[in-house]
């Protein structure tokens, strides 16, 4: 039991260490220009959704206690950025909020109609991509990431391999959708 553990806890940092340098490799060779501030949330929240994409196809779950550790981040970053930037803090704060309550929005919306079939997870999930991603990024991820669900649930209905109704992970296609609404 506890090698399994270990290797789990190896894993997940293995795969954020992974991501973060992806990141910081892209940003390198693209040049993406974008605040210090959201560059910093831009990696934490793609680590995050690198290890929320492990654990929610091994449990089905997305725990609170990794969200609250997320939000807590974002809250530190914008801490120091207003007092680092001023203005131009409160402008990035301003845009995260819009983010998110725009992501969360729409995703409780798809809750409260969906009869909760949709994971409250995934709202709070989509509710904190929308601090980290801003107005500007999370409609796309968003178009992204469900675009990406819908074609593997057609795949999966067309090839037999799933039944209408049977949950499956969001997080891998919110993972997913992320990196590509940055290209």
């Amino acid at each position: 039991m506890e090698k399994e553990k270990t290797k789990n806890v190896v894993l997940l940092h293995g795969v954020g260490l992974l991501t973060g340098f992806g990141w910081l490799t892209i940003c390198l060779i693209k040049e993406i220009t974008m605040p210090v501030a959201l560059w910093i949330l831009t990696i934490y929240i793609l680590w995050g959704l690198s290890v929320l994409t492990i654990v929610d196809c091994k449990r089905h779950q997305i725990p609170n206690n990794f969200l609250k550790v997320l939000l807590a981040i974002w809250g530190m970053v914008m801490m120091f950025d207003i007092i680092l930037h001023g203005k131009d803090g409160i402008e990035v704060l301003v845009m995260s909020l819009v983010g998110a309550f725009i992501g969360g929005g729409i995703f409780l919306l798809c809750y409260i109609i969906s009869g909760k079939r949709l994971g409250a997870g995934d709202v709070k999930l989509v509710f904190l991509l929308g601090l980290f991603l801003t107005e500007k990024k999370i409609l796309e991820t968003i178009f992204y990431s469900t675009l990406l669900c819908l074609v593997f649930c057609l795949l999966q209905l067309y090839g037999r391999k799933m039944e209408r109704g049977k949950e499956f992970p969001m997080t891998p296609f919110f993972y997913l959708g992320t990196w590509i609404a940055f290209f």
